[in-house]
């Protein structure tokens, strides 16, 4: 696993933990907002590291994307 890979992965569960205080599909939203650069470059370049932070948020928000 190379440098980057490692941040990649650290910084996916670094997000989903974040996401586990949001109280619900606002508070999801302002962290899609303030995060937006960061989950963008993890789509692009890890795409299934994004699908779980995906999967968690839409879970979080209950079911909104």
């Amino acid at each position: 696993m190379t440098g980057a890979e490692a941040n990649a992965v650290r910084w996916s569960l670094l997000a989903v933990a974040t996401l586990a205080f949001a109280a619900g599909a606002e508070d999801v939203a302002r962290w899609r907002q303030d995060n937006g650069r960061y989950l963008e470059r993890i789509r692009d370049r890890y795409p299934r590291l994004h699908a779980l932070i995906e999967e968690a948020a839409t879970s979080i928000a209950g079911g909104a994307p």
